[in-house]
């Protein structure tokens, strides 16, 4: 229990200490009729005598013969039954005013933990609210990545000594999200090779001058610029063997309604065709097979709407 409960006791204790102790003070204190001193002074005044008649003769002196009755008595300590009487009243009121502040105590604090339940569950609800506006978000954004590559020949760019074709890669990109992606940038490589550079490296557009907008559910092809690309049949023989592939990578901005910027990072390379035997003049390729090093495929966001790729 805290120190102020037990002021107001302790001060109600002192009150009544007091006014008992007073009360038997003043008792005590109070003096007999007709003390020592009357009726020395009755004798020598009377000569002496029998000590009824020196009381009455001291009677006589000081006031005439006193009624002993209790409602004498009663009238004539009535401002000290009055003093009585109010300090039972103080006494009373202040145990009142005792329980009151008490109770007052209580119910102040029990708003204190009301208030303080109520704020600690509007920060957690304010939380929540935050959490749950960010994953609305999330689920909202667009989501954009590469979902075919396709080569395309260019006819008349056939070569017969060494047989070669030579194509132009097509990337499809697809909206998987639920609002429209304002393409800002596509940067994108290939090569011939058996492993990947350890850092990508992107050629960027330079003729996006107007935002590309890919809504949800809608591709959009992308068909490379030059340089393009040349398959030989040492290109397909490398590739039956396991040695090289045509590999092909590269990354997509977009920005979505809320001013943030998304990045996607993507890598294929064509595998044989595994169900024809190799020939010595084929140049046709199998399907792609997305697949490569966490540095080319990655999804990155912010939104604050400054590239993620850029510190």
């Amino acid at each position: 229990m805290p120190v102020r409960i037990f002021a107001p006791w302790i001060a109600l204790a002192a009150i009544l200490g007091l006014a008992v102790g007073g009360s038997l003070v003043w008792l005590s204190q109070q003096s007999k009729p007709y003390d020592q001193g009357q009726l020395a002074e009755a004798k020598d005044q009377h000569g002496g005598g029998n000590e009824a008649a020196t009381i009455g003769a001291s009677k006589k002196q000081h006031g005439g013969e006193r009624d002993d009755h209790w409602y004498n008595t009663f009238l004539e300590h009535t401002p000290d039954w009055f003093v009585a009487i109010f300090t039972l009243l103080l006494v009373y009121v202040t145990y009142r005013l005792v329980t009151s502040t008490n109770r007052l105590w209580e119910a102040g604090e029990r708003q204190l933990m009301i208030a303080e339940t109520a704020a600690n569950a509007a920060t957690v609800a304010a939380e929540a609210a935050s959490r749950s506006a960010a994953i609305s978000a999330n689920v909202e954004r667009p989501y954009v990545y590469v979902s075919d590559i396709e080569l395309k020949e260019i006819p008349g760019f056939e070569q017969k000594d060494p047989p070669a074709k030579t194509y132009i890669p097509v990337f499809t990109f697809t909206n998987y999200g639920r609002t429209p992606a304002f393409v800002t940038r596509i940067g994108y490589k290939h090569a011939i090779v058996g492993e990947l550079p350890e850092v990508p490296v992107y050629k960027f557009t330079d003729n996006l001058t107007v935002e590309l907008v890919i809504r949800p559910g809608e591709s959009y092809p992308f068909a490379l610029e030059q340089p393009w690309m040349v398959i030989t049949k040492e290109v397909r023989q490398r590739g039956w063997a396991g040695e090289a592939f045509p590999r092909f990578w590269g990354q997509i901005r977009y920005r979505d309604f809320l001013g943030g910027v998304s990045e996607t990072g993507f890598v294929a390379f064509q595998y044989p065709d595994m169900s024809l035997p190799p020939r010595r003049d084929s140049l046709g390729g199998g399907a792609f097979r997305f697949t490569g090093p966490p540095a080319y495929t990655y999804y990155r966001y912010r939104e604050d709407g400054s590239p993620p790729s850029e510190p």
